[in-house]
C-alpha cells in the first residue's frame, strides 16, 4: 500500500526474530554435521538471514497514507458498498434484476420540530430526485422521518446506491465522501460526556469500516477523520425501547451536534418529535428534516403494474386496482398508502390460485392484522425447504417468535434490539444471561482437553511409567480448560473465510512475523513449565543434591529448547491461518460467515496436526489424532469460534427440545431469508422490518 517507514519497534522486533533464527538455525545445524562445518553453517545462515532481514525491512515498515491511497481506498471501499447495498435493496424490496421502488414523496417538517437553522433543499421532492435533492444541501446534514413502513430504510439505500453512482464518475482529483449505511441500534458504547460519545461513535464507525468491509485500520481511521465517509445511521428510533425515555437517541444526537459534517440519520416522526420535545437544539442542529409521505393512489397503482407484469396476474389484482382508482382516499388505497404494507399484499397473494379481491372486502380495522396474520401462510407455500419439504405456519410463527423475543430482551449497552448473530443468541438466556451454557461448555470440554492431555502425555513420554500421570494430566487438563473457560467468556468473534489468495499479501507476512516473534516469546516458559512437569511425573528420580540440579537444568534446557521450536512453529501455523482468513464484508445468508468460521478453524487444526506429526513424539497414529484434538481447540479459541460454538450448540439443543427452535437453525434462518421474513446487515441478521418484528413479538 504505497511506501513505508521504519519505525523504533519495527526495528527492535527484525533485530530479535533475526536473531533468535539464527540461534535456532546454528544449534540445530551444528547437532547433524561436524563442528568444523561450523564456519560453511554460519555463512550459509548469514546470507539466509541477511536476505529474510532485508526482506522483513522492506515490507514489514508501516505505510504512509497520503491523499492518493486515501482515494483509491475509498474508490474500492464505494464498490464493495454499492454491491452489497444494491442486494439489501432487491432483497427488501422482493425484487430483482434493477429493483424499482415506490415513488414516495417527501416534504421538509413543519415548524414544530424546526428547532435550528436548515441546510437548505426544496420544501418537496420525491425518491426519483433524491440525489439532486441531497445535492442541494448546503453542508450535507439529513434527516428522513416518516411512519413506521413509510420506506425510510429504502430511501437511505437509494441516496447511498445513487451517490456512489456519482463517485464513479466524478474526477480523479476530486475527494470522494463514500456512504457508509449502519444500524445505530448495533451502537451500544456510552460517555460520560457528548465529547467522549462522539469518540465512542467515530471508534465505531472506524470499526465497522475494519470488521465488515475488511479495510486496514489505519486506513479506517484516515478515512474517517479525512472526511471520506459519508455517515448513514439508519434508526435512531430503536436505541431505545419503545416504552422508555429516548435518553440514549438524545446523547447521540448531541455528539452529532459537536461539529457540523455531513450526515445522514432515519428516525420514526412521532420517536423524533419525543427526542427533541422540551430540549432546546436537542435536534441536529443545521439540518434538513424532511418527512416521507405516504403513497398516493396513483403510485400504488404504478409500483402494483411494475410489479405484476403478466396478464393472468393483473387479472387477479384487477378488482384491487379498481378499488383504488375509484376510492384514491378510501380505506384499501390508505391501507397500501404504506411500502411495506404493499409489499405484504403482493407477498401474501403472490400465489396464483390467491384472490386479492379480498381485500376489497375487509373492513379497514381488520387489513392490518389480515396482511401480517397471513404472511406466515403465504412463505411457506410458496417457499419449500430444500429437499423439498415445506415448514407449517406453526412452526414459523413460533420460531420467530422465539428470535423476536431474544432481540426484545436487550435494551441499550446490553445489545442492538434489531440484528443478532448465531454467535450471541445464548448469551441472553436465563436470569443470569449466558451463564447456564457457558459453565455446561466448560465441563464439556474438560474431558476432552484431559483425554486430549493423556494422550499426548503418553506420546511424548513413548511408554515411560509415569505414576500419578493421570493427575499431572488432569492439571493440565484443568488449566487448558480455565483458559478456555476465559476464552468462552470474554473473547470476541470476528466472522472470517479462507481466501488463500491472501497468501503473499503484505498483512499475512506481518501477521506471520507477529505470531512467530509470540510464539518465541512465549514457547520457552510454556516448555520449561511442561517438561518440569513431565520430569516429577516419571519414576526415574533422582537422590542426590547434585544429580537433582543436573536433571532440572537438563529439564529445563530441553524445555527451553523445545518451547522455543514449538512456539514458532505454533506462531507459524496461526500466523499463516490469520493472513488468509480476511473478515466478511458482508455475507449472502445468515449462515455464511459462522460457517466460513467454523470451516478455517478446521483447516488450521489439521495443520496443527500436521506440526505435531512432524516432531515424531511417539506414534505417528496417536500425536497426529492428539495434535488434531488440540488444533481444534487451540485454533477455535484463537479464531474466536470457541467463544461461542459451544455455548451455541448446547442452546440450539435444548431450545429445540421444547420447540422453541429448529435443530437445523442455520437452515432456517437461510430460508426465512429467502422468504423475506429476514435481512442482512453486514454479518448481522434482521427482521425485514421493526413492524414484522412486533408482530412476531406479539
Amino acid at each position: 500500500m504505497g511506501r513505508r517507514r521504519w519505525t523504533y519497534r519495527s526495528a527492535l522486533l527484525a533485530s530479535a526474530g533475526s536473531a533468535a533464527l539464527v540461534v535456532l538455525m546454528m544449534v540445530w545445524l551444528l547437532r547433524r554435521t561436524a563442528m568444523s562445518d561450523g564456519a560453511d553453517v554460519a555463512t550459509v545462515l548469514g546470507l539466509t538471514v541477511s536476505l529474510a532481514t532485508a526482506l522483513a525491512g522492506f515490507r514489514g515498515r508501516p505505510p504512509v497514507i497520503n491523499e492518493t491511497i486515501l482515494a483509491e481506498k475509498a474508490r474500492a471501499l464505494a464498490a464493495v458498498v454499492s454491491t452489497t447495498e444494491a442486494r439489501a435493496l432487491a432483497q427488501l424490496l422482493g425484487d430483482t434484476g434493477e429493483p424499482l421502488p415506490a415513488n414516495v414523496g417527501y416534504a421538509q417538517v413543519d415548524e414544530s420540530l424546526v428547532e435550528w437553522r436548515c441546510d437548505g433543499g426544496e420544501q418537496t421532492g420525491t425518491l426519483s430526485t433524491i440525489k439532486a435533492y441531497y445535492g442541494s444541501l448546503t453542508v450535507g446534514r439529513l434527516v428522513v422521518l416518516g411512519e413506521a413502513g413509510s420506506g425510510k430504510t429504502v430511501v437511505a439505500l437509494r441516496l447511498l446506491l445513487d451517490q456512489i453512482a456519482a463517485l464513479r464518475i466524478a474526477p480523479a482529483g476530486l475527494q470522494l465522501r463514500v456512504p457508509l449505511r449502519m444500524s445505530l441500534p448495533a451502537f451500544t458504547a456510552t460517555g460520560e460526556s457528548s465529547a467522549e460519545l462522539r469518540r465512542e461513535l467515530d471508534r465505531w464507525i472506524s470499526g465497522e469500516l475494519v470488521s465488515t468491509y475488511n479495510v486496514e485500520p489505519t486506513v479506517a481511521s484516515a478515512l474517517l477523520t479525512g472526511g471520506w465517509i459519508l455517515p448513514i445511521l439508519d434508526g435512531l428510533d430503536e436505541l431505545d425501547a419503545e416504552s422508555s425515555s429516548p435518553g440514549r437517541a438524545r446523547d447521540v444526537l448531541a455528539a452529532l451536534n459537536l461539529d457540523a459534517g455531513p450526515v445522514i440519520v432515519t428516525c420514526r416522526t412521532r420517536r423524533y418529535r419525543e427526542i427533541t420535545e422540551g430540549v432546546v437544539g436537542q435536534a441536529l442542529q443545521d439540518a434538513t428534516a424532511v418527512t416521507l409521505q405516504p403513497l398516493d393512489g396513483a403510485q400504488v397503482i404504478a409500483w402494483l403494474e411494475h410489479r405484476l407484469p403478466r396478464a393472468a396476474d393483473r387479472k387477479r389484482w384487477r378488482p384491487v386496482l379498481a378499488k383504488i382508482r375509484a376510492h384514491p382516499r378510501g380505506r384499501l388505497a390508505r391501507c397500501l398508502s404504506s411500502p411495506l404494507r404493499l409489499y405484504l399484499a403482493l407477498t401474501v397473494y403472490r400465489n396464483p390460485t390467491a384472490a386479492p379481491r379480498q381485500l376489497c372486502e375487509l373492513p379497514a380495522d381488520e387489513l392490518d392484522a389480515h396482511l401480517f396474520g397471513q404472511l406466515t401462510v403465504a412463505v411457506t407455500e410458496l417457499y419449500p425447504r430444500k429437499d423439498g419439504s415445506r415448514y407449517t405456519a406453526a412452526q414459523v410463527e413460533r420460531w420467530m417468535q422465539t428470535l423476536s423475543g431474544h432481540l426484545s430482551s436487550l435494551t441499550g449497552a446490553q445489545g442492538s434490539t434489531s440484528d443478532f448473530a448465531l454467535n450471541d443468541l445464548w448469551q441472553c438466556h436465563g436470569s443470569t444471561p449466558g451463564r447456564r451454557f457457558r459453565h455446561l461448555a466448560f465441563i464439556l470440554l474438560l474431558p476432552i482437553m484431559f483425554g486430549a492431555s493423556y494422550v499426548g502425555l503418553k506420546a511424548m513420554l513413548a511408554g515411560t511409567p509415569v505414576p500419578g500421570g493421570s493427575l499431572v494430566t488432569l492439571g493440565w487438563a484443568i488449566l487448558f480448560g480455565r483458559i478456555l473457560h476465559l476464552a468462552v467468556s470474554r473473547r470476541p468473534f470476528r466472522p472470517g473465510r479462507t481466501d488463500l489468495r491472501q497468501t503473499g499479501s503484505r498483512r499475512t507476512s506481518r501477521g506471520l512475523r507477529s505470531a512467530v516473534l509470540a510464539g518465541i516469546k512465549a514457547g520457552p516458559s510454556w516448555g520449561m513449565i511442561a517438561m518440569l512437569g513431565f520430569g516429577l511425573a516419571t519414576n526415574d528420580r533422582p537422590t542426590e543434591p547434585l544429580q537433582i540440579l543436573r536433571v532440572l537444568a537438563g529439564l529445563l534446557g530441553f524445555g527451553l529448547t523445545a518451547g522455543l521450536l514449538f512456539g514458532a512453529l505454533a506462531g507459524l501455523c496461526i500466523g499463516l491461518f490469520n493472513g488468509i482468513t480476511v473478515i466478511h464484508n458482508s455475507a449472502t445468508k445468515p449462515s455464511e460467515p459462522h460457517r466460513h468460521a467454523v470451516t478455517s478453524a478446521l483447516l488450521s487444526a489439521l495443520a496443527i496436526s500436521g506440526m505435531f506429526g512432524l516432531m515424531k513424539l511417539g506414534s505417528p497414529l496417536i500425536t497426529v489424532v492428539s495434535g488434531f484434538v488440540f488444533g481444534v481447540v487451540a485454533s477455535f479459541a484463537v479464531s474466536g469460534v470457541t467463544a461461542w460454538y459451544p455455548q451455541y450448540l448446547l442452546y440450539v439443543f435444548a431450545r429445540s427440545r421444547a420447540d422453541d427452535l429448529p435443530r437445523r437453525l442455520p437452515e432456517f434462518l437461510d430460508w426465512a431469508y429467502d422468504a423475506g421474513l429476514l435481512r442482512m446487515s453486514g454479518t448481522r441478521t434482521q427482521f425485514r422490518h421493526r413492524e414484522v418484528q412486533e408482530h412476531f413479538a406479539a
